[in-house]
């Protein structure tokens, strides 16, 4: 019998095969990884934001002295907007706009100034004129790649001037 030196030519495809499908599964779980990573830094993205604009809520509330009944806010706003009163004659609203957006209104006595704080975020609020804290709630939308999503965080906020002159 004659010695055999390589590789013959089928034991060369048939290796080779074997390569490239390896490579296919191998590639195939390294997309599916990235679309996955991307989708999870666009949801931290999106969670973040709503940290960012709930800790400047945080701080804008805790200095105020009660909660009172957005029926009472100078301008139309929704009833579950989160408004409260930091001194005898200025009070904060966070609400919604009709454009989804978040927005801030100060009503001091002689005017009222409102603008967008954070495009794309929604509030909600539990605040009573009664309460110390309130639950609020964010929430905000993303897309990526056609899948949508929604992501909300909710915090109870306290007011550190409540029930004092």
């Amino acid at each position: 019998m004659k010695e055999s030196k390589g590789f013959t030519i089928v034991e060369l495809l048939i290796a080779l095969a074997v390569s490239l499908i390896s490579l296919g599964v191998i590639y195939g779980v390294y997309q599916a990884e990235l679309t996955n990573s991307k989708l999870n830094e666009k949801r931290m993205d999106a969670v973040n934001k709503l940290w960012i604009v709930m800790d400047k809520i945080k701080k804008d509330v805790r200095e105020g002295k009660e909660f009172k009944d957005p029926a009472d806010f100078p301008i139309s706003i929704p009833s579950n907007s989160l408004v409260f009163a930091t001194n005898d004659t200025t009070t904060i609203a966070f609400y919604t706009s009709q454009d989804t957006d978040l927005c801030k209104g100060i009503s001091g006595p002689t005017a009222v100034i409102t603008y967008e704080i954070a495009p794309g975020v929604s509030l909600s609020s539990d605040a009573t004129s009664s309460a110390s804290s309130a639950r609020v709630s964010l929430t905000t939308s993303w897309t990526y790649r056609g899948i949508k999503e929604k992501e909300s965080i909710s915090s109870r906020i306290g007011l550190r001037n409540w029930g004092r002159e």
